[in-house]
């Protein structure tokens, strides 16, 4: 029987296990992806089937990875009064994110793109997935990481994946028009994006390998993944291949990993994840009150017509959230308290 050895990369995922054991956990990780792939390939789901995958995320995953930031708040701020300025900013901040998507709509849809990728790189590029970015490096890798998932589904089919997005800003006063209109070489810019940003983060990756910062499995499954990623833009509906990446990747590492933004996760993965869903029930309940409300409001409570209110949900809700990950990851968790002892300023978004 082999030996355990020292983990000297700490990954919040493997822990100090068998380097066999350790490669099978990489592997578990890109199976779900790894599924949505082989189905993109074999059937070439639509976006009906993106919209069920979708509504399926606001209870399995999706929602509660953010819901889970009120119990995240709880376990990572010592102090009420700390908690509740938090808290307000958090509030603050998705109200000003509302009033600026009525403001200017097309401006909104441009800037939640460009925030996603962002939030998407810094929390799933293994760079930066359990240290947080460090830098200009770290934050290009994890950017890099995002404008190529977003860029690979614009540049096979631009319109599509633009068009739930001129829908949302038509409901707050864009001219459809002018919405569903894009630039003419659009996907064409989208290709470059994602073959540069495929460049970025293959470099990165590399030099945090030669630097001792990253496994060379870790190294291999950040390629793994943008590979598959890579196929399920060019094989399925973009709504249903982004869908697909929220999540099989994003939702479910962060669910795998969080405790709070300045400390690690103490349970397997599996069991955390149970953990951050039971623990996000309160705001999880609260987010699908504001989902309907949009949906009847605006759309309907079609497939399709919530799948579009969970899009402007999220237009809304990702700039606190992010930011709220990311102040952990750069250690401003220490600021305001760390109740967990031993908690670590790395990232777990």
């Amino acid at each position: 029987m082999g030996h355990l050895v020292p983990d000297r990369f700490s990954s919040f995922d493997a822990g100090a296990v068998l380097p066999r054991r350790r490669f099978s956990v990489s592997l578990v990780r890109l199976l779900p992806l790894s599924i949505a792939t082989a189905a993109g390939i074999l059937f070439a789901p639509g976006a009906a089937a993106g919209d069920v995958v979708w509504v399926a995320s606001l209870l399995l995953l999706g929602m509660p990875h953010g819901g889970y930031d009120l119990a995240a708040l709880r376990r990572g701020v010592a102090g009420r009064s700390r908690r509740v300025a938090i808290a307000s900013v958090y509030v603050g901040l998705m109200a000003a994110c509302a009033v600026g998507t009525l403001l200017s709509p097309m401006g909104a849809m441009l800037c939640f793109l460009l925030l996603t990728a962002h939030h998407f790189g810094v929390s799933d590029a293994v760079v930066t997935r359990e240290r947080g970015p460090r830098g200009f490096g770290g934050h290009a890798v994890g950017l890099a990481h995002g404008l190529f998932v977003l860029g690979s589904v614009f540049a096979f089919d631009a319109a599509a994946a633009w068009a739930p997005f001129a829908e949302i800003a038509a409901w707050f006063g864009a001219s459809e028009g002018a919405a569903a209109s894009l630039p003419v070489g659009v996907a064409g810019a989208a290709a470059i994006v994602a073959g540069v940003a495929a460049c970025v983060v293959a470099l990165g990756t590399c030099v945090a390998w030669r630097q001792g910062r990253v496994s060379s499995r870790d190294a291999a499954e950040q390629g793994v993944l943008l590979g598959l990623f890579g196929v399920l833009a060019a094989s399925a509906d973009p709504m249903f291949a982004i869908a697909a990446y929220f999540v099989c990747v994003h939702a479910a590492g962060h669910c795998r990993r969080a405790l709070h933004p300045w400390a690690t996760r103490h349970e397997r993965g599996v069991a955390n994840a149970v953990r951050v869903h039971a623990e996000s029930a309160l705001l999880v309940v609260l987010s699908l009150v504001i989902v309907a409300l949009i949906a009847g409001f605006w759309a309907d409570y079609s497939v399709h017509g919530i799948t579009l209110s969970f899009l402007a949900f999220c237009i809304i809700a990702t700039l606190p959230h992010h930011l709220f990950w990311l102040a952990g990851s750069v250690g401003l968790g220490r600021r305001f308290g760390d109740r967990a002892a031993g908690g670590s300023s790395r990232s777990v978004a």
